[in-house]
């Protein structure tokens, strides 16, 4: 009797699991199925946009019109003011999405690449899947607990289709969410769902996205220089965040009409576009990625572009997302840093594409399984440093302001915050820490021009790493000294000592540190030169 007991009960559990297995499989074959077609005739309508911008640049001056476009169709789906944070929400609060975001989504995000608006597009692939995901649960008739996986399964879906990167979009669902726990009962949904859609959108002709880039071999002397530059990318990606939403907010106040502010910018984009002479940074800019990853050539200022063309672009009410502009971001910067720490330019972009990547969106395993898919095996080691570092140095900022952070980045305790919110009060050392790091960089810059000075006169000495540095970025010192008391003020928890102890840099200070820097650069151009020609053997 007793045997009969614990075999019933056995087939009882067996069949239970059985019947949950039997349901995700189904589910993620649906929704794995729809959002691989979706996501494939989604990228490739975005690169026929592309394409018929390229051959036709008049469209730019379409951009305002396409804004007002945006705005109209939004308001007559009623899916006004939705973007990714609803999707998130709809995962930490059971929120419902309304099925005609997908093609508002959809159709907004063509208008602008069609166009010329800066924007990426992961932004509508994790709203797209992620309301496919929740529309297919509720056919299936889900409870609320399951109808959160199936939304989570959706974001892994077409994130996966999109980018042709299953293992980083399952990881970047169950673990972006809330950072510091992760999902384990959507792993295996997800998982599925973005094999799925992987391969539906290789059957339908999506390439993935993949880089071929040098990885120099393991060394002391290379982990020595990624950790400096690991550092540089943790602000930078500071930056990025806190451009974007500050752009946003300054549009939002200025201009609260959103037709208007529709048309303002993309009248914005357009003068930005003649000003600078090109339209590089224009569309997702995957082109210019792939030159600095794989050819190690970049702007010095292309960074710095690319983020003012995506701000203005976002904020004015145009769709896309902010991921594609943050690999362009960080594989500029790193392109252009890379080398004046030795490294190879175009590994320094790479590196820079998934750290930036990792302090916007503060996924650090995602980033890691990210440069894997991406670049290979490889030299994973300098990119798991790099993460790590970037993680933990970009504070608590981000591009999802319903992301929620569980446990703090400098101790083991729980804070259960949002991003962009004020930082723990236990991790308040860190203001203090990125005060004397920025003064040591102010100091080091300051020296270096005036070293490289002093030397210009032999041009047959190697210049010091502090004199080339300053001599590089010479020209976009003013856009530092801009940004770094908003890097700093992001470190400050309200505390009224620190924020007396806090001060600004004086006026005059950065006045002498752009023009001593500005005429270094012009010496340490001549130097160079001379240096070449003599390497070469030319008079």
């Amino acid at each position: 009797m007793l045997d009969r007991n614990r075999l019933r009960r056995w087939a009882v559990s067996t069949g239970m699991y059985a019947v949950v297995l039997a349901k995700w499989i189904l589910l993620s074959v649906i929704v794995g199925s729809l959002c691989g077609v979706v996501g494939a005739v989604f990228h490739l309508s975005v690169h026929y946009a592309a394409r018929t911008r390229e051959a036709y640049p008049w469209l730019l001056w379409c951009l305002p019109l396409a804004g007002l476009a945006i705005v109209g169709s939004y308001k007559l789906m009623g899916a006004e003011g939705m973007g990714t944070n609803d999707i998130i929400d709809a995962v930490h609060e059971d929120k419902r999405l309304p099925i005609l975001l997908v093609p508002s989504i959809f159709l907004g995000t063509m208008l602008t690449h069609l166009c010329g608006g800066s924007a990426g597009r992961e932004g509508a692939a994790l709203q797209i899947g992620g309301t496919i995901g929740q529309r297919v649960g509720g056919l299936l008739r889900l409870d609320d607990q399951d109808l959160r996986l199936a939304t989570l399964s959706g974001m892994a879906a077409c994130f996966s289709a999109l980018f042709g990167t299953p293992l980083t979009a399952v990881i970047f669902a169950v673990m972006g969410i809330s950072i510091g726990t992760l999902y384990h009962t959507a792993l295996l949904p997800c998982l599925m769902s973005a094999l799925a859609a992987f391969g539906v959108a290789l059957a339908l002709g999506v390439e993935p996205t993949r880089f071929a880039v040098a990885v120099p071999e393991i060394a002391a002397g290379t982990f020595l220089r990624v950790l400096p530059l690991s550092v540089l990318f943790a602000l930078v990606s500071i930056l990025f965040c806190k451009f974007m939403h500050g752009t946003e907010h300054w549009m939002e106040k200025r201009l609260p009409n959103p037709w208007v502010r529709a048309a303002a910018g993309g009248l914005a984009i357009i003068a930005l576009t003649y000003l600078v002479g090109t339209r590089d940074y224009n569309g997702a800019g995957m082109e210019i990625i792939t030159a600095a990853v794989e050819q190690g050539t970049a702007h010095p200022a292309a960074f710095l572009l690319k983020l003012l063309f995506t701000a203005v672009t976002l904020a004015a009410g145009f769709k896309g997302g902010e991921v594609v502009p943050s690999f362009f971001v960080g594989a500029a910067f790193g392109c252009a840093a890379a080398p004046l720490l030795g490294l190879p330019a175009g590994f320094g972009a790479a590196l820079g594409l998934v750290s930036v990547f990792c302090g916007v969106t503060n996924t650090p395993v995602a980033s890691i399984f990210l440069s894997v898919e991406l670049f290979g095996s490889e030299g994973l080691w300098y990119f798991a440093l790099a993460c790590g570092i970037s993680y933990m140095l970009s504070g608590y900022s981000g591009l999802y302001s319903s992301q929620t952070i569980l446990y703090s980045k400098l101790k083991a305790r729980y804070i259960n915050v949002h991003t962009n919110s004020r930082p723990a009060s236990t991790d308040r050392f860190v203001c203090r820490l990125m005060k004397d790091a920025f003064g040591f960089i102010h100091f080091l810059l300051w020296s270096g021009g005036v070293i490289e000075i002093l030397i210009s006169g032999t041009s047959s000495q190697r210049l010091p790493c502090a004199a080339s540095f300053s001599g590089l970025i010479s020209p976009y010192l003013p856009l530092c000294w801009f940004f770094m008391p908003l890097i700093r003020h992001f470190y400050e928890d309200g505390n009224t000592t620190l924020q007396k102890q806090n001060r600004e840099i004086r006026p005059s200070w950065a006045l002498s540190l752009y023009f001593v820097s500005l005429f270094s650069f012009s010496l340490r151009g001549r130097n160079i030169k001379s240096l070449l020609r003599s390497n070469t053997g030319t008079a």
